[in-house]
């Protein structure tokens, strides 16, 4: 784990290089003082001078943004009169979760994205993150340890959904969107459950809540990861700083915010691959992620991942300047994860060394490798020698993957190439070879691809973002083991 910040692996712009990148921070002003923002904002507005950046701070429900002739924005609060110019290329959006808070101000998170302003954690991140069921549903898609989870949104739901973790009091009941542990509370019994559920129900009649099976432990840790997973840097996470939250006196809560005591903490390797698994799972480059580890079993559970952590608790903990380390990072544009593209579901391809391929985008495709047409091809000593339009290749088998064909299974060998798509270049994309010369189009994307390169397919359209070829089409292509390919 990082102790020192100097051994941070990210190194960010250097003071006086270029143009200052903008840091777009969406957030609103804090309801108990009308002028204030949360500590994690004014710092990082504080050190905006000694780290070369430009830190804009827009209240998401009155966010306004306007396109300049010259292609870049103006941003700013309605009815103020300081606007800025920012644009695409070298601005980034840092949402804290008040930015979330109505319906105008995700869409005004909506609105940056589609036009094309890269986010430390995007929209759809800072949602799943937002709902403590979704949240638990996407951990336990990734076979990720949580506590037995269970919605409730009625009366009806009480007993049931308690018996489906387990049928054990005490619980612990959590609104599904909520921070700092408020909306957090523990039942002893289905009785004290009930007589709660009725009040909340009283007063907001459509509020759902999710019960879990209560973990005993006397403390839980807050792991602070940054990660990213591009084509630019490739998948590359971290932990940068934990601490050990110790429960409050007569509660069953951990919160610093509530009167919880941290203190810094090394963790262990399992618990530094748990979280940031979890980082991943959400989607999240920058992520608070907290573990519980239940006294008897010494099991590690995630509790929730919050896609808008503060560095005060952490950075009082554990004497490290977090701000800064986070900071670092987002200004760095390799790190930065680029907002989905809708592609059609069929494009152009460029294989390097190799040659332009028609590829058909298969969202359905969920095979470990991309597929490639090949007229011939022969395994030898590790390698795999093969043709196409008469030229000849030769690449190292790097696996083998088993395709389901009919009712028979064949293995095939998997290397790897370069692709450019869409002015990207993805590097080591796997691809089995084979005959796709009835197929209407020599290569196959799988979801794997279509993930890294952040695309979003629409299946009734195609050649979104390449230029369709001319003389080419699907049906007559089935049968010619040419068509839809243009070799170097």
């Amino acid at each position: 784990m990082i102790t020192e910040q100097e051994e941070f692996i990210f190194q960010g712009e250097k003071p006086n290089q270029g143009k200052p990148i903008s840091l777009i921070i969406l957030t609103t002003k804090l309801e108990s003082k009308e002028n204030s923002y949360a500590p994690t904002v004014k710092k990082m507005m504080a050190k905006s001078s000694t780290m070369n950046f430009k830190c804009v701070v827009v209240d998401t429900s009155q966010g306004e943004i306007e396109k300049t002739e010259s292609g870049s924005f103006y941003i700013r609060n309605k009815g103020s009169k300081n606007k800025y110019e920012i644009e695409p290329k070298n601005s980034i959006i840092l949402a804290r979760r008040s930015s979330i808070n109505s319906t105008a101000a995700v869409k005004f998170f909506e609105k940056l994205e589609s036009l094309g302003f890269v986010s430390v954690n995007s929209l759809k991140s800072v949602l799943l993150c937002e709902d403590k069921l979704d949240t638990v549903q996407k951990l336990q898609e990734k076979k990720i340890s949580t506590p037995k989870t269970s919605l409730i949104s009625s009366e009806e739901d009480i007993e049931s959904s308690v018996s489906r973790i387990g049928g054990k009091y005490p619980v612990v009941v959590k609104l599904l969107s909520g921070t700092k542990g408020i909306g957090v509370f523990q039942a002893d019994s289905q009785e004290s459950l009930v007589s709660t559920l009725q009040t909340i129900w009283k007063l907001s009649p459509d509020t759902e809540l999710i019960v879990q099976e209560k973990i005993q432990a006397d403390h839980d840790l807050r792991i602070h990861v940054l990660g990213t997973k591009n084509e630019r840097a490739g998948t590359n996470y971290t932990v940068i700083a934990a601490m050990k939250r110790i429960k409050i006196e007569k509660d069953f809560r951990t919160n610093v915010s509530l009167g919880g005591r941290a203190e810094a903490v090394e963790i262990s390797p399992e618990i530094e691959h748990l979280a940031i698994e979890a980082a991943k799972a959400t989607g999240c480059s920058w992520c608070g992620v907290d573990i519980i580890i239940e006294n008897d079993t010494g099991l590690p559970y995630v509790l929730e991942v919050n896609a808008s952590p503060g560095t005060d608790g952490i950075e009082k903990a554990t004497g490290l300047d977090v701000t800064s380390i986070v900071l670092d990072f987002i200004l760095n544009k390799k790190n930065w994860n680029y907002p989905r593209k809708v592609a059609g579901f069929r494009e152009i391809f460029d294989v390097k060394g190799v040659g332009k391929f028609i590829g058909k985008l298969d969202t359905g495709n969920g095979a470990m490798a991309c597929s490639l047409h090949a007229d011939y091809s022969i395994e030898e000593e590790g390698f795999i020698n093969w043709t196409l339009g008469g030229k000849s290749f030769s690449n190292r088998i790097v696996d083998y993957s088993h395709a389901e064909v009919g009712d028979q299974t064949e293995k095939r060998p998997v290397i790897l190439m370069d692709v450019e798509f869409n002015g990207m270049i993805y590097k080591k994309i796997k691809f089995s070879l084979v005959d796709r010369t009835y197929k209407s189009t020599p290569m196959l994307i799988n979801r794997t691809f279509m993930e890294e390169a952040g695309l979003i397919v629409d299946s009734s359209k195609t050649f979104l973002l390449s230029q369709e070829p001319m003389n080419y089409s699907p049906l007559k292509a089935k049968g010619d083991s040419t068509a839809g390919i243009d070799l170097f």
